[in-house]
């Protein structure tokens, strides 16, 4: 899950080379591939996580990332954790 991403509620599932994005409340494949085995585990972890997810998408609605600083922030413009996230780390100010 990322916390800047688009509806519906999904993840981001990964095995070998294939990626897919995958619909929390259903399970379903909404973009990408899996194979036809790692999609059934895929499906059996979301049934045993799908309350734990859906409250992750609830909270990371909630925030967004700062596009200059990489940052996660809060609708109030809290930023708790102003470390960069991996995504968009930038090289230290020299001082």
């Amino acid at each position: 899950m990322f916390c800047d991403d688009h509806p519906p509620p999904h993840f981001h599932a990964r095995y070998g080379e294939h990626e897919a994005q995958v619909d929390v409340a259903t399970g379903d494949i909404l973009n990408g591939t899996l194979p036809r085995r790692a999609h059934a585990l895929v499906n059996e972890w979301v049934e045993l996580h799908r309350d734990e997810l859906e409250t992750n998408w609830q909270f990371f609605a909630q925030v967004s990332v700062d596009p200059e600083l990489g940052t996660i922030v809060w609708s109030n413009g809290a930023d708790l954790a102003p470390t960069p996230s991996t995504s968009k780390q930038s090289a230290p100010r020299s001082r």
